[in-house]
């Protein structure tokens, strides 16, 4: 009988002593680091190993691009890199940057093309020390104030251009005039009456040119001179012929006193 109460007073003392023993503080889980799902029977961690999947972070400063971009992440750690952009130092002594003729040439005087023919013009650039993405090549006629486009927004790196006045004059709203025009070559990124800086492309406005336009044969018993008068014909043949006989007797004077003169 002892022996039986001995042995439920040391089970009600065991279970005593595990009802009072503090349940275990779990472990937290860091925050970079996802949890497996746990299982719904055991509600333990599924078995089975993988690496942790990470949150956002900053991007790889060597991704970023030549061209200056930034990297940026959405973490409070981004990375930036530098902006490497290129740069034109310009001296104080720099000149303004010109446009020099070829075709026509300096020394080639002052040209007049037919409107119907195709006209070459090419040139070279001098002291440009930032060369524009693209230019303008435009006729400026002063007659009627308006700019004839022979090519607009192309690159700087063409130096010519083939202007086929037939072809422009078939579809211009505004038709090319007998006059004279002025060559211009600008940046296209600029204005044409654009201020001179130093190193930069600026608006060349120093040549000029003609322009006309041939009328058709007229056979010549058709053709009427506008600055001739007929009424004057008959005076201009009278001065013709009293010149002749003046002549005439003038040297036959001198040659009579030549004679006499030579006997004596």
């Amino acid at each position: 009988m002892r022996s039986t109460k001995f042995l439920v007073a040391i089970a009600l003392a065991l279970s005593t002593l595990v009802a009072s023993s503090p349940e275990p503080t779990p472990t937290p889980v860091p925050a970079h680091v996802l949890p497996r799902q746990a299982s719904s029977a055991t509600g333990r961690p599924t078995a089975g190993s993988g690496t942790g999947v990470r949150g956002s972070e900053a991007a790889d400063p060597d991704a970023a691009s030549e061209s200056g971009t930034t990297a940026k992440g959405s973490g409070s750690g981004s990375s930036k890199k530098a902006t490497s952009t290129k740069k034109v130092s310009i001296p104080a002594t720099a000149q303004v940057g010109r446009v020099s003729m070829v075709t026509p040439g300096v020394y080639d005087g002052y040209q007049i093309y037919k409107i119907g023919e195709t006209i070459t013009f090419a040139w070279n650039y001098t002291d440009v020390m930032v060369t524009p993405t693209a230019i303008n090549v435009v006729a400026y006629c002063q007659d009627n104030q308006h700019d004839f486009t022979i090519t607009g927004n192309v690159s700087a790196g063409q130096t010519k251009v083939l202007w086929d006045t037939g072809e422009y004059q078939s579809t211009a709203t505004v038709k090319l005039l007998l006059a004279t025009y002025t060559l211009n070559i600008f940046d296209a990124s600029k204005a044409k009456t654009a201020a001179p800086t130093a190193g930069y492309l600026t608006t060349f406005q120093g040549y000029q040119f003609g322009m006309y336009s041939p009328k058709a044969a007229v056979a010549l018993k058709d053709f009427v001179c506008p600055t001739c008068d007929p009424n004057d014909a008959s005076r201009l043949n009278a001065y013709a012929l009293k010149m002749s006989i003046g002549m005439g007797f003038l040297a036959v004077a001198s040659f009579t006193w030549f004679l006499a003169g030579f006997r004596l």
